[in-house]
């Protein structure tokens, strides 16, 4: 009985681990075959990449036009890290190098290499090694080789070719031989080098006379720069600061109609708001400036401007001077206060200095500092903003 029971515990365990590996190489429904393996395809590296929003389909419209019609944008990778990179599988990597390293795409030159793979041959763990991008090269001395019957021929082009020096190592090697060479130099001998000195060199050049001064006989007439009235902040006893704000934000009070505030906070709201995916970026990025600064705005800071010399000649004979300075300010206000009125504030500040560098008609006779500041850029709101379209606009917000 007890040869009986142990045969059938026996029959009971083989049974059980063969069930067990009937279930473990079926998932899904679908036979697993663990020694099959999948082919991957190679991919290729492409840098010097500019970041932008559409930039998987703009490199998959570049393969299309190139031919490559195999590539779907699923086969494309971008990464953002440093610098802006993507990956590209492909049967054929070798001619989307050949075809697209040193193409110049949305302003810049693409460095397309064979994507390399870490580790090499080595057997590793699992998770180690991985892809990466192109493998660093280093850069080692090239022998020079011996004279052959190869390089001895009597064509003329291979001979001219072959006289031909490497320009890249020899510009190199003049550069630094020509630095340790100047720098046993004495200071007197590297100063000469730059010509005498100019004690007027400052001085403004005289500008060419008009067609009618020349014919009346008259002296060239000097620049209108010698009129300037544009100092430095803490030197000159006027200065004028264009604050920005937002509105959201509390607007500041107005202290009335006095020099130190002419004029009550300036509205910027009507003009064009940013797009959505510039939200994050402030009114000072170049980015924000190619979008926002149209015709409207550009007229909309110099009749700011306009008013604030109207200010400056009205203070400046109300008494303000070095006997009593005067800190006027100007607010411009938009929603968020990151955007609009960082911009406004910023060219309005440009065109105000142009003004008083030039001073045409020495309206202003006291020395005046520009300056700028934005108090609400940095702030984030927490009421949300909802922009329907490409485009935001005030009356879309709630």
């Amino acid at each position: 009985g007890f040869f009986v029971l142990f045969s059938c515990l026996i029959t009971f365990l083989s049974f059980r681990c063969q069930k067990e590996d009937e279930d473990a190489s079926t998932m899904d429904g679908f036979q697993v075959h663990s020694k099959q393996k999948t082919k991957v395809k190679p991919r290729a590296y492409i840098g010097n990449l500019r970041i932008s929003p559409d930039l998987k389909n703009k490199l998959f419209y570049l393969f299309q036009e190139k031919g490559f019609d195999g590539i779907k944008e699923a086969d494309i990778t971008i990464q953002k890290q440093k610098s802006c990179f993507a990956f590209v599988s492909y049967k054929n990597v070798d001619r989307i190098v050949s075809r697209l390293n040193g193409f110049e795409f949305d302003g810049r030159k693409l460095v397309v290499q064979r994507e390399q793979k870490k580790g090499g041959d080595k057997k590793t763990s699992f998770g180690a090694g991985g892809w990466s991008g192109p493998a660093k090269t280093t850069q080692q001395s090239k022998p020079t080789a011996a004279p052959t019957a190869a390089n001895t021929t009597n064509d003329p082009v291979a001979v001219a070719q072959s006289e031909v020096p490497d320009m890249e190592d020899h510009q190199d090697k003049v550069t630094l031989d020509d630095f340790r060479s100047r720098c046993k130099k004495p200071l007197s001998d590297l100063m000469s080098e730059l010509g005498e000195y100019d004690p007027d060199f400052k001085k403004v050049i005289p500008t060419a006379p008009d067609e009618t001064e020349a014919m009346d006989g008259d002296q060239p007439t000097v620049s209108r720069d010698s009129n300037s009235r544009l100092g430095k902040h803490g030197k000159v006893p006027l200065h004028v600061e264009f604050r920005s704000f937002g509105f959201v934000f509390n607007a500041p009070t107005s202290k009335g109609w006095s020099n130190a505030q002419p004029f009550p906070p300036l509205d910027c709201r009507h003009l064009p708001a940013v797009y959505d995916y510039l939200a994050r970026q402030d009114g000072k990025s170049s980015a924000v400036k190619r979008v926002l600064l149209t015709d409207e705005v550009k007229d909309f800071t110099r009749a700011i401007a306009d008013r604030v010399m109207n200010a400056l000649v009205e203070a400046i004979s109300d008494g303000h001077g070095h006997g009593l300075p005067l800190f006027m300010t100007i607010y411009v206000g938009s929603e968020q206060g990151r955007h609009r009125s960082v911009l406004v504030a910023e060219e309005a500040g440009k065109e105000l200095r142009r003004r008083l560098r030039h001073n045409v008609g020495d309206r202003i006779t006291e020395n005046v500092s520009v300056g700028t500041a934005h108090q609400d850029m940095d702030r984030r709101n927490q009421k949300p903003i909802a922009h329907w379209g490409k485009r935001g606009d005030p009356d879309d917000e709630w």
